[in-house]
């Protein structure tokens, strides 16, 4: 009679073959990337490279005794910051990697809670001793105390530990509450450890924090194995396992973590993807196309608009001159990214059949680029306040700066236009010249505020003539 291996040894033969293939991978990956003379110099440059690090962090010793003075005197922070790290991860990793493999020896006579046991226990351990390795290290190369990162590596290393099955029950929560607990978290956890400036020992916090825990955990673990979506998790964590940076990079195969899915994706995006497309009504279709575009560019969005906001607050706090120049520069930078989406949309080649209109893409993309415009003129109001000594000028500042703002998109999106249409039609000189001017007057609007009343009253009566010329044109043709 075969007597069937442990449920254990059939998980170590898993991880095992896991392991296995890997190191294969690893060792083809760095057989591509390196020769063997190749690896003898780099192994001595690492060398030296830690030479270098260990005796530069050296000089810096009086830094590093008050940061273990200030971190050794609040170790109830350090606590509550290991409870908000796996919170926080929660809401993309369940923070046990029980994969395909696992599910699969499910499906013999071995149960998912003793597999899920084996992944925890591995799980914890190899972040032990990763954590034990990185305290070693810290203790050769820096002026730390062995003490303080014996203490700090058994902190991190115990809140681990204790925080697994809180983890692990929390990214099975929805969405909504997921992302509740984090702020509610943060507002505990700053409670706690305002209230340990008013206790003179810590332990008797730590201890507490401790004991709820335990607690949690034991309450938890009931229903740990209740309502749990296993091909969600599992797929989730294929991709936490396989996604090896080197490999990726030379097999130039991209393996993406999983991503986080916040409000936005719940509330909006959904929503919106699952509502028929408005084929009836144009502009809610111009209106639909540019949401998905953006949607699916948020990533470039952002740094666009954060690049922006940047530049503007980074060269706040000189003088006036040096402001202007930083509402100046953030105002052309931020129209020259924002039109550069324009022919992004229309490299879908799909677009070209449907039934648009060029002067409809333009109204529609224009309100897109204004409404993030708001937010750069709101920061840019907040720092006239807090650094420059205008007073009553600044509604008359904000104003100029969001009609310069609006001349200068509207030139550089007809330009964006004129390549859209394979017209041939560039900016006048004149054109040219008249941005020129509202550069320099944007950068010496701070310094001497009427200059942006004067070049006000010039924007408003220059757009009242092109009005007219416009309609006259019109009505002749």
């Amino acid at each position: 009679m075969i007597i069937p291996p442990s449920a254990y040894q059939a998980y170590r033969h898993v991880q095992k073959n896991r392991s296995n293939k890997k190191r294969k991978l690893y060792k083809l990956a760095f057989g591509v990337a390196f020769d063997k003379t190749i690896l003898v110099y780099g192994i001595i440059f690492a060398l030296f490279v830690v030479m270098i690090i260990y005796d530069t962090l050296q000089q810096f010793e009086s830094y590093f005794i008050t940061i273990e003075e200030v971190v050794s005197s609040n170790y109830t922070m350090v606590v509550i910051l290991s409870i908000l790290r796996p919170i926080s991860m929660s809401s993309t990793r369940s923070g046990i990697l029980f994969s395909s493999s696992e599910f699969m020896l499910s499906m013999l006579p071995y149960r998912k809670e003793r597999l899920w046991l084996f992944c925890a226990l591995n799980k914890n351990i190899n972040f032990s001793l990763a954590m034990i390795g990185t305290g070693g290290l810290l203790a050769f190369l820096t002026p730390f105390s062995v003490q303080f990162l014996s203490v700090m590596v058994g902190i991190i290393i115990i809140i681990q530990w204790l925080m697994t099955i809180p983890q692990w029950v929390v990214y099975q929560l929805p969405w909504y509450i997921k992302w509740l607990a984090i702020p509610v978290s943060g507002f505990i956890g700053s409670t706690v450890v305002l209230l340990a400036f008013f206790i003179s020992t810590q332990i008797y916090i730590i201890s507490c924090i401790g004991l709820i825990l335990v607690l949690v955990n034991r309450l938890l673990w009931k229903r740990a194995f209740k309502h749990v979506n296993w091909q969600d998790i599992i797929e989730t964590n294929d991709l936490i396992i396989w996604n090896m940076f080197f490999i990726s990079k030379m097999s130039m195969i991209k393996i993406e973590p999983p991503k986080r899915r916040g409000m936005f994706h719940h509330l909006v995006r959904n929503k919106r993807l699952k509502d028929p497309f408005p084929i009836y009504n144009s502009n809610k279709v111009y209106h639909r196309i540019c949401f998905l575009y953006f949607t699916e560019h948020k990533e470039q969005v952002i740094k666009g608009l954060g690049s922006t906001l940047i530049t503007l607050i980074a060269l706040s706090f000189h003088n006036d001159w040096v402001f202007g120049v930083g509402i100046a520069v953030s105002s052309f930078l931020y129209a020259q990214v924002a039109v550069n989406f324009f022919t992004s949309i229309f490299q879908d080649k799909l677009l070209y059949s449907l039934p648009w209109q060029m002067d409809k893409w333009e109204s529609v993309f224009l309100k897109w680029v204004y409404c993030p415009g708001l937010l750069l003129l709101i920061v840019a109001g907040t720092l006239l306040v807090l650094f420059a000594d205008t007073g009553f000028w600044i509604p008359i500042q904000l104003g100029f700066y969001a009609l310069a703002a609006r001349e200068l998109i509207y030139f550089l999106l007809q330009e964006k236009i004129n390549q859209v249409s394979k017209g041939f039609d560039r900016i006048s000189i004149t054109i040219l010249l008249w941005i020129v001017l509202l550069f320099f007057c944007t950068v010496q609007s701070v310094s001497n505020p009427t200059i942006s009343l004067m070049v006000m009253v010039l924007i408003i009566l220059r757009s009242k003539t092109l009005f007219k010329f416009r309609m006259k044109k019109e009505l002749s043709s």
